[in-house]
């Protein structure tokens, strides 16, 4: 291990990927990051990371600071809202007068905080991105040593070590550097990252500071720590009385802090001189054997430890001392009577603001009675509040995680129905809760299909409705407006700080099928659906009858952000074709798409469940009354009066004056069920039909483009082509080498691959490498080849290398140290094949060319399947030189 290597890594307690640190640091300088969430006021144990920065300072790295603001927001709210920038503020300027006080030089440092690049796009979108792939069960147990525990976490403790993990690749390091506390967060990191297409980083991993009683130094225990404005005598009163059992190492603050931070800044190249007897010690080593055997006392530490500490501490008092700005900026930040957390709201003025103000008004009562025809309200409110001078708005969302299907339609030409009638609506296409729910509608179809359903609701409203009444209809895409909106994901970084995980888990619960392990992204989806009403300005909320408990969820929501409610009402759900549940594409049989083809649409209604008389479970009658008479009164059609079409033979048509005639009739059992399918059949026909002339071929051929099923049959097999694990490749040591006979550049060589006889190899490195460069050496072999005769001599495995792209350079892959001949190869995180690699790779289906376009070593020089690292159970495969290069 070189001098650079060891200066990262002392006086860790561990390194997770020191393979991964020798590879970087032989390439390039290491670029390292520490963050804090600005939380309590900082302590004396902070002055271990800030020795630690000092030593990667020295060892060339290049190193960030991260403020970690929003973090700690997330954290159980430990800093409110209104107090975040200026605890920021504060953090800032004691770090920055620690490593002042300890020599290193600002200028060097890089100084972030995270609310500068986590409210991004880009950010926010992996935010949803790792939600929907990390379950809550991991997420609880990432955050159990970081975030505050309590009986019924908040939804944004889970969340806070999904950002931490972001944070790796948005601040573009090779390292994070933290406490050994946040071992499971970083594990967290190693799992996840590679899932979302980014590399894994190398974790360094301090020891934690016991404090003065024993326990974690930390800052909401005030017996344990020493303040960094503390005065000197209070210093040297708290370190007298800090624990220090003679002898004693373990739980022992004093000893610690000798070892940790006074030796590595104080100790020089002279030592530190402890005791009475002024005894000078060059290395803790001996401190640690003196205090066991009793050469030196609990006394002669502690007074050391309070002398070092002041000497620190000297130059970050008098900064403070001298200036009023700075003791203003630290009474802002800690205020005696802090804003209220609020077991149930947020902070109280910032509630009380919202509020202030706000004259509420009721929405006419013709608009009422206009809703409540169409759908009853949840709750139990009798009217429904708005903003005095406002028009009413009804909110009704759409989410593409499938085709639009007859039951869409239902709630659709209702909310049409409304913008009739007078109200304002809102057509919400809200594309990331489709990918929320359990990624059913894929990340990278987002825009294509939120964009697609936005021109198909627009056409519909225009063309049902007529350009004046369509004017008061808005089509809005979520992903446009909403998902990456500054303001909104401040709103979810909120909420999900109000919430927590049972009331979540509680409120999709109707909607979403959690499974054993739902994903963490099974707690955004009701929080982010509670906010669309209030950013889309809503007054009523047009809901199906399943999302009861989302409802109430809904008022919780808005009421702990000291939002108005928006009450929601429930249009009746169409039943499926067997009657049993609502229509849903989760069960493919039972639904009819909007724009079924004329011949499925006909065996599809012919399945339709229905019983002479039985009108309590009957979707045709069902189909009639919520869709077929609404979209023919919202078409123009005046009147109620149905005519079912019937052969002379059996009595010529059936007419009757309204759906209760028509329901009455098929109870007596005069209307035949084979005729109401009939006729319900010619209706849905006719309004495919009228819909097809609305949407436009166009936007049809978009529509079924964007909702195309893959091919699961192909798609599988495409990625079981793809998975490098078909590749057999082995650790190989070359006994010997010699020059081709018969070609001057080729090698043949002699290869134990562990197994009962060598190989022979042939490669074409002659002029690249000399023989005995070659000979009695570990490389890495691909053995499932089809053997080729290479000018006479049968090749039987093939020597993989890296090679530079102008071609001047071609270097064999080398194993982790410690390897043997016959050690396989794999790539972490790419599912393993249950049958092991092929025996043969089948040549006429270019398996092996397929794969290698994507095997490389990267930037750091290790070998790598896309971004998965190629490794055996020993360690990371790299290039001696190369990075950035092809792997053949």
């Amino acid at each position: 291990m070189t001098q650079k290597q060891q200066l990262i890594i002392r006086n860790l307690q561990e390194v997770v990927g020191l393979d991964r640190l020798k590879a970087k640091t032989a390439k390039h300088e290491l670029s390292v990051y520490w963050g804090t969430a600005t939380t309590g006021r900082p302590h004396v144990a902070y002055f271990v990371p800030m020795s630690k920065l000092a030593d990667y300072l020295l060892a060339g790295c290049h190193v960030t600071v991260l403020f970690a603001d929003l973090h700690a927001y997330l954290d159980n709210m430990k800093a409110p809202w209104s107090l975040l920038n200026k605890r920021t503020n504060y953090y800032e300027t004691v770090i920055k007068g620690m490593l002042k006080s300890i020599g290193v030089p600002l200028d060097r440092l890089k100084f972030v905080r995270g609310t500068d690049f986590e409210l991004g796009k880009e950010y926010t979108r992996d935010v949803y991105r790792i939600t929907a792939e990390v379950t809550v069960h991991d997420a609880k147990k990432a955050g159990a040593e970081v975030v505050k525990q309590v009986a019924s976490p908040l939804i944004s403790g889970l969340l806070y070590p999904c950002l931490q993990a972001l944070d790796e690749q948005y601040l573009g390091v090779d390292a994070q550097f933290g406490g050994v506390d946040q071992r499971k967060i970083f594990m967290l990191a190693e799992k996840y990252l590679v899932n979302l297409g980014y590399s894994k980083r190398i974790h360094l991993m301090n020891p934690m500071i016991p404090g003065l009683t024993g326990g974690k130094m930390s800052a909401s225990e005030a017996d344990s720590k020493i303040d960094l404005l503390d005065s000197a005598e209070s210093v040297s009163a708290k370190v007298a009385g800090a624990q220090c059992s003679p002898g004693a190492a373990e739980g022992n603050g004093v000893l610690s802090f000798l070892q940790y931070v006074v030796f590595p800044l104080l100790g020089g190249t002279d030592g530190l001189a402890i005791g009475s007897s002024k005894k000078r010690y060059a290395e803790f080593q001996q401190v640690s054997e003196d205090f066991a055997s009793g050469s030196l006392t609990a006394e002669d530490l502690k007074g050391c430890v309070a002398d070092s500490l002041n000497r620190l501490l000297g130059p970050v008092r008098k900064e403070f001392e001298e200036s009023s700005e700075l003791q203003q900026l630290l009474v802002d930040a800690y205020p005696k009577d802090q804003p209220a957390k609020g077991s149930s709201g947020g902070d109280a003025g910032d509630v009380a603001d919202r509020l202030a103000g706000i004259q509420l008004a009721t929405i006419d009562a013709k608009l009422i009675e206009s809703l409540s025809r169409f759908a009853t309200q949840f709750g139990s409110q009798d009217s429904v509040p708005v903003k005095s001078g406002s028009s009413p708005r009804l909110l009704w969302t759409i989410r593409p995680s499938g085709p639009m299907h007859l039951g869409h339609l239902v709630p659709l030409i209702g909310a049409l129905s409304m913008a009739k009638a007078g109200w304002k609506v809102t057509l919400l296409v809200s594309e990331m809760q489709a990918f929320l729910d359990r990624k059913r509608a894929p990340i990278d179809s987002l825009e294509v299909r939120g964009s697609t359903v936005k021109d198909v609701l627009s056409r519909l409203a225009t063309g049902l409705l007529g350009d004046t009444a369509a004017a008061a209809v808005t089509v809005t895409s979520g992903l446009e407006e909403l998902s990456y909106n500054k303001d909104y994901v401040l709103d979810m970084y909120r909420l999900v700080s109000l919430v927590t995980v049972d009331e979540a888990m509680q409120a999709g619960s109707g909607v979403l099928s959690h499974g054993e392990h739902p994903p963490l992204s099974h707690l955004l989806w009701p929080c982010l659906s509670a906010l669309d009403a209030h950013h889309c300005r809503a007054s009523v909320r047009l809901c199906g009858q399943d999302e009861s408990s989302l409802s109430e969820f809904y008022s919780l929501a808005l009421n702990r952000l000291g939002y108005p409610e928006t009450p929601s009402y429930a249009h009746a759900q169409l039943p499926g074709l067997t009657g049993q549940s609502s229509m849903s594409l989760s069960d493919p049989d039972s639904a009819i798409l909007a724009l079924e083809s004329a011949a499925s649409l006909k065996k599809k209604v012919k399945k339709m469940f229905c019983e002479p008389g039985n009108v309590d479970r009957c979707p045709p009658l069902d189909c009639l009354r919520l869709l077929l008479l609404p979209f023919k009164r919202l078409s123009g059609s005046e009147g109620d009066s149905i005519r079912v079409s019937r052969s002379a033979e059996l009595g010529g048509d059936l007419v009757f004056a309204s759906f209760d005639e028509l329901k009455s009739a098929f109870v007596h059992k005069s209307l035949h069920p084979g005729d109401l399918k009939a006729h319900v059949e010619s209706g849905l026909l006719e309004m495919q039909n009228r819909l097809r002339e609305l949407i436009g071929p166009e936007l049809t051929k978009k529509l079924d483009g964007a909702f195309a099923a893959p091919d699961k049959k192909s798609a599988g097999a495409a990625a079981d082509e793809l998975n490098p694990h078909r590749l057999d490749i082995r650790v190989g040591r070359i006994l010997d080498v010699s020059v081709h006979p018969d070609a001057d550049q080729l090698y043949v060589e002699s290869v134990d691959l562990g197994e009962d006889r060598p190989r022979t190899v042939v490669s074409g490195l002659v002029k690249y490498l000399p023989a005995d460069q070659l000979r009695n050496q570990l490389f890495l072999f691909l053995c499932n080849l089809k053997p080729a005769k290479m000018r006479g001599i049968e090749s039987s495995a093939m020597l993989l290398c890296a090679s530079a792209t102008d071609g001047a350079t071609v270097e064999p892959l080398n194993p982790p140290e410690g390897s043997n001949p016959g050690d396989r190869v794999g790539f972490e995180g790419v599912a393993e094949i249950p049958l092991g690699p092929d025996k043969e790779l089948n040549p006429k289906k270019k398996v092996w060319e397929k794969i290698a376009e994507h095997l490389r070593v990267n930037e750091d020089g290790i070998a790598v399947w896309r971004q998965f690292e190629m490794r055996t159970e020993r360690g990371i495969v790299v290039a001696p030189s190369l990075s950035s290069a092809p792997v053949k």
